[in-house]
């Protein structure tokens, strides 16, 4: 599915949702990243200094995490200090699982379902599709360039034969593969410390049979809380800083008013701050104001991915302090595109209709443009009532969307208010 109509489908999902929400209150009259800045002093003009590499584990804090074990399931979602309390224990032997994942082969959804609803496995939901080999980087700290492809979900299980590392891509493919030097007992005596809250996945439920049966079923209807949107850049900014860290040298850079914002030019390269928050860059000349981050002898997909991180995150972080993930990473013909969203205690934001916050253009060289949409979500002191999950579920059956998951995420449309709504992935 494409990313207008996903926009456009969620759009439908959320109205129908309000919709019998707003019916249900009258009838009762009731009612995982881390931030990397950056710190250009003492640097050349017009040079960014290379932030260190990220320890394993740092920025690839899951969307939501279930491990299965003799006890039964114990899950987090939709809230980032759960999730990252049930993630961090597990860290070591999913990096370890990475590094030791031999040469994957192709596994039937059947398959893929059996482990699922395994005991002793432990699931991930990224959220989004990161590259095998950037999360191998991330996770384990190394490279294993067995692994290929992007990955939407990770699945490890101990099962007879040994420890066996499952992957998701979108839409449809599933692979599998054995994992040398973790032991079943081992991952059997992590898996057994989590004490099971009562969530569960639809393969697992009758009643959610019309979902995808990865879909993550938690034990009670989530209260998410309601924000504001702000541009943190509406209020009276210090440009000068902002272009210091943006690698615009107050010195060597002329900034001149347009209709869109004030606009920034250092030699051929031109940074664009509109007046709704976008930082816009276009690189014109042979300078390369953003080079690429580590070695020749990385992944060229990892450093494409590093570099736009460290981009990103130095931004939002000093002007908005938003949280971000990794949404999406293609290759095409002109170089590596590389899309972030915001995500706001665990729930991932959709910005208008293209969904992501920053969007980052990198070839050989290094960052050849971007966008980044600067935005402080400020808690408006309220939660919305949410349609509960099977209910929820049977809307999204009614509009044709069985066989999908059921995720919550918030629409940031630019009018301020920010909700959270069911969304069919």
């Amino acid at each position: 599915m494409n990313k207008g109509k996903r926009i456009k489908e969620w759009m439908k999902n959320l109205l129908i949702a309000l919709l019998l929400c707003s019916a249900a209150w009258l009838l009762a009259d009731s009612r995982l990243f881390g931030h990397l800045p950056w710190d250009t002093q003492g640097q050349p003009s017009g040079v960014v200094e290379q932030t260190p590499a990220p320890a394993a584990g740092q920025v690839t804090l899951p969307m939501a995490v279930a491990v299965t074990n003799q006890s039964g399931v114990r899950a987090a979602r939709y809230d980032a200090g759960a999730v990252n309390d049930l993630f961090q224990p597990l860290l070591p032997v999913l990096g370890e699982a990475m590094a030791g994942a031999g040469q994957p082969e192709p596994a039937q959804p059947e398959r893929w379902r059996a482990a699922l609803t395994a005991p002793d496995s432990v699931w991930l939901e990224l959220q989004g599709n990161i590259p095998m080999q950037v999360l191998c980087r991330w996770l384990a700290g190394v490279d294993n360039p067995v692994l290929t492809g992007s990955a939407r979900q990770l699945l490890l299980c101990a099962e007879q034969e040994g420890v066996r590392l499952y992957c998701w891509q979108q839409p449809d493919y599933y692979m599998t593969c054995a994992v040398e030097g973790v032991s079943a007992d081992y991952l059997r005596s992590v898996l057994g410390q989590a004490v099971p809250n009562g969530a569960s996945f639809a393969a697992d439920m009758p009643q959610y049979d019309a979902l995808s049966p990865q879909t993550l079923i938690l034990a009670s209807t989530p209260s998410p809380e309601e924000y504001t949107a702000v541009n943190p850049l509406a209020e009276e900014t210090d440009v000068e800083q902002l272009l210091q860290a943006l690698a615009f040298a107050p010195g060597v850079t002329t900034i001149y008013q347009t209709p869109e914002g004030r606009r920034a030019r250092s030699g051929n390269d031109t940074l664009t701050i509109s007046n709704d928050g976008l930082l816009s860059y276009e690189r014109a000349g042979e300078e390369q104001r953003y080079p690429l981050t580590g070695s020749e002898e990385m992944p060229a997909v990892y450093r494409a991915v590093e570099t736009a991180r460290q981009l990103v995150c130095g931004s939002v972080q000093r002007w908005g302090g938003t949280a971000v993930y990794l949404r999406d990473v293609r290759q095409e013909a002109d170089g590596w595109h590389v899309e972030f969203g915001y995500v706001v205690n665990g729930i991932p934001v959709q910005m208008g209709d293209r969904g992501w916050c920053a969007h980052v253009l990198a070839d050989d060289r290094g960052v050849v443009q971007y966008q980044i949409s600067l935005r402080s979500y400020q808690p408006a002191g309220k939660t919305t009532l949410l349609l509960p999950q099977p209910q929820a579920a049977a809307v999204l059956e009614q509009m044709g969307q069985a066989g999908g998951s059921l995720l919550l995420s918030y629409l940031d449309s630019g009018d301020g208010a920010v909700r959270a709504g069911w969304m069919a992935d």
